[in-house]
């Protein structure tokens, strides 16, 4: 596993910066979090930092950007096609009546107080919630 992290660490810096930026971007939007957690590329960036291969600065940009812009990106997905994607999960892992209205912000708390730490902004959306600063909670 180390030959993986030393061959990321000796990427050329655009492409690390991008990756900082990506890894936090698909976390919450693509759901790539699931595999790969956001914070390794913010953990990425502040490693590269500390080696004077990127400024710090770029770094923190390109993490807080990645993370703003996936949230976003997130949500207006759930916005546009969360009804849909609702509707295609089978009655035996979620059923229509536990789907409530309402209930967007006790998503919001449980799933950052989980060991998941961010719950899907699309989810969010789908119940209900009043838009894109909900998703600050």
């Amino acid at each position: 596993m180390s030959h993986v992290a030393d061959r990321i660490l000796m990427l050329p810096p655009l492409v690390a910066l991008l990756l900082v930026f990506a890894l936090p971007a698909l976390e919450a939007s693509a759901f790539v979090g699931f595999i790969i957690p956001g914070e390794i590329g913010v953990i990425l960036g502040g490693v590269l930092a500390n080696q004077h291969k990127l400024p710090l600065w770029a770094a923190l940009v390109a993490g807080i950007a990645g993370a703003v812009i996936g949230d976003s990106v997130g949500y207006e997905i759930g916005r546009r096609y969360g009804e849909r994607l609702l509707q295609k999960i089978p009655n035996r892992l979620l059923k229509q009546k536990h789907i409530a209205p309402r209930t967007w912000w006790l998503v919001m708390v449980v799933g950052r107080c989980s060991s998941a730490g961010s719950p899907p902004p699309c989810g969010c959306w789908c119940l209900g919630s009043p838009g894109w600063p909900a998703s600050l909670i």
